[in-house]
């Protein structure tokens, strides 16, 4: 195994996951890059209002989404752990399969949520759908 995708998305679920992958990483001896995926929420069109041009809007999207993956870079910068972190603007799931074939992860560690069940019956799981998805390991950190 030489590159693993954790899912951030400003969670503490997210953040125990990226610990198990550092843990993992640090447990293989090997060289291993992390990939950090982030899928950023569009804004609503009332919050586009007030942007004059596309670059502003861009600014801001990276702005936010570099807040999500923070703590998690912080925490491979600790562990010495390489990693890259690559933010998406399609929905979560779309997201990490894309990054998996784009970077040839050998594996996705992603944090479990709890949600309810009539929640996770109308809009789907995440993690459900990027099992669907993905030809690699999927590993659910609770």
């Amino acid at each position: 195994m030489r590159t693993i995708l954790v899912v951030a998305d400003g969670s503490e679920h997210a953040m125990r996951a990226a610990k198990f992958a550092a843990d993992l990483a640090d447990d293989l001896k090997h060289p291993i890059t992390v990939v950090i995926a982030c899928s950023v929420p569009a804004p609503g069109a009332w919050q586009l209002l007030p942007y004059q041009n596309a670059a502003e809007l861009e600014k801001q999207f990276n702005e936010a989404g570099n807040r999500i993956v923070e703590p998690l870079v912080a925490l491979m910068k600790e562990a010495r752990i390489a990693h890259g972190v690559h933010l998406g603007k399609d929905s979560p799931a779309e997201c990490i399969a894309r990054l998996v074939k784009e970077q040839r992860c050998d594996a996705v560690v992603i944090g479990a949520h709890d949600t309810s069940r009539a929640r996770e019956l109308i809009l789907g799981s995440v993690v459900n759908t990027v099992c669907h998805l993905v030809d690699v390991p999927v590993i659910v950190v609770k």
